[in-house]
């Protein structure tokens, strides 16, 4: 059984205690403390060499990574880069291989890093740009002015339905026009309503919605078939 972790270290220090009192053979020591002959005399080995702070645990990692890289290709690449600060790994990577090809140079994300240990590479600073936008928000002078066009997120109803309730909105005297639940938010569905709206209050002069389905598309011209109708009925041919 190894030591007991909760108090190795108080274990091993009594270990070494009772073994210099020479009242117990390395056998009866080593069977009392429930470990090892082999583990008793490295403990005994390591406080001979090393003291008290002997019996500390170590670190069970390798001294040197089966692959790692060899230090001349670290000190062929650092130094390539002493020489031109401007040049980045992969072309590093590449002018090495052109003078000696017969080296297994690393790939261009491992020199990457051979750098960036060496503290060659500043990271970059990451520049945070504010979203495009064609112009402000008009700001709603009258009722019909600006129209808000919504889809509000879709619920689950009771009986397992998904709902998608939509809302139009008066910018100026917060009526609502209209608030109807529809079952998706495709153009089918919100058009009727719209045309009924249209057809009680007129028309809006401005609509206003998000990007998302029916309103808008990642098309070139960001035009769907519910704002080509828009169109239509604004600028009738």
């Amino acid at each position: 059984m190894p030591w007991r972790e909760s108090c190795a270290m108080d274990q091993r220090i009594s270990f070494i205690s009772e073994q210099r009192t020479g009242l117990w053979t390395m056998t009866e020591l080593c069977e009392r403390y429930e470990i090892s002959r082999k583990t008793g005399y490295k403990w005994l080995d390591r406080y001979r060499l090393e003291g008290p702070g002997g019996l500390a645990d170590r670190s069970h990692a390798a001294w040197v990574h089966g692959r790692a890289t060899p230090q001349h290709i670290v000190d062929a690449i650092v130094g390539l880069r002493l020489e031109r600060p401007s040049w980045g790994p992969r072309k590093i990577v590449s002018k090495l291989e052109a003078r000696q090809g017969d080296v297994d140079w690393p790939s261009a994300s491992t020199a990457g890093e051979i750098l960036k240990r060496a503290g060659l590479v500043s990271s970059r600073r990451i520049r945070r740009r504010a979203p495009p936008r064609m112009g402000q928000l008009t700001v709603p002078q009258h009722a019909n002015h600006v129209w808000a066009l919504d889809h509000k997120g879709w619920i689950r109803l009771g009986d397992g339905s998904r709902v998608e309730p939509f809302t139009v909105t008066d910018g100026f005297s917060r009526y609502l026009i209209s608030l109807a639940a529809t079952g998706s938010t495709q153009h089918a569905e919100c058009q009727p309503l719209l045309e009924r709206a249209f057809r009680e209050h007129g028309l809006p002069q401005i609509i206003r919605s998000d990007n998302g389905s029916p309103f808008a598309s990642t098309g070139t011209t960001g035009l769907t078939a519910l704002s080509v109708w828009w169109i239509k009925l604004w600028y009738p041919s």
